[in-house]
């Protein structure tokens, strides 16, 4: 808020030296007890919150130009927090069969809500600030999938997404491939992940192949070319990990 740079240097110092690979995985496995990389009786199950965390840190780094973190921030939404999402439920049966009203449809409670601590919790209530945390986290990256800057509208993540300026429709197979509507004459800026190799990359604009321009870590379209349709296709190279 204050843009006092020796300040967000410090946080993301702090998060270079700390957070990637130390305390959170690459795929974004992080078990409740931190530093347990191994299920114990208090520690049985990942949870998905501090991961959360770490992806709007990463965001809130990027709006203050450290623009490489949003690789990171949308590796741990694709493989972590959108696929923990429960969607069905294997059959949970209260503790107590007395038809109180936190005891009754629990598995029509549970679906939609975000997995990892979804027991009783030592006693209390179940605990739902997950699901809240979670939720809170997607929608602060949904509102920026698309993001104005001084230089043109900046596509941050390469989800599906549109508003009033911009659709957005991105899909994976062999390669990658984000089609980009824009609805207006303005610049356009299309984050590149650093992953991957730029000779890889292949733009189109309404159908015409163009050379890619570089703002950055950014393809570049001007608004002259605009409005109209943007394809960028790269390549998706494999990466194998072993995690414990």
């Amino acid at each position: 808020m204050t843009n006092q740079r020796e300040y967000v240097e410090r946080v993301a110092s702090t998060y270079r030296a700390t957070v990637l690979g130390r305390i959170i995985q690459r795929s974004g496995f992080l078990t409740h007890d931190l530093n347990m990389d191994r299920p114990s009786p208090h520690n049985w199950t990942a949870e998905p919150t501090s991961v959360g965390d770490v992806v709007q840190l990463g965001l809130w780094l990027a709006r203050n130009g450290y623009t490489e973190c949003l690789d990171d921030a949308e590796r741990l939404v694709r493989c972590r927090l959108l696929p923990c999402q429960i969607t069905e439920s294997p059959g949970l049966k209260p503790a107590v069969a007395d038809d109180a009203d936190e005891h009754r449809d629990l598995d029509r409670r549970v679906v939609g809500a975000y997995g990892g601590m979804h027991q009783p919790h030592w006693g209390k209530n179940p605990v739902t600030d997950i699901t809240c945390a979670v939720l809170h986290t997607l929608t602060d990256v949904y509102r920026h999938v698309a993001v104005r800057t001084p230089a043109g509208l900046a596509v941050y993540f390469h989800l599906d997404y549109e508003d009033d300026r911009i659709r957005i429709h991105s899909q994976r197979g062999e390669g990658a491939e984000v089609t980009i509507q824009m609805k207006s004459s303005q610049n356009a800026l299309i984050r590149l992940p650093g992953w991957t190799p730029r000779d890889s990359v292949r733009l189109l604009v309404n159908g015409t192949p163009v050379n890619p321009m570089w703002l950055g870590r950014f393809v570049y379209v001007s608004h002259e070319l605009l409005p109209g349709t943007i394809v960028l296709r790269y390549g998706l190279p494999v990466q194998k990990l072993t995690e414990q």
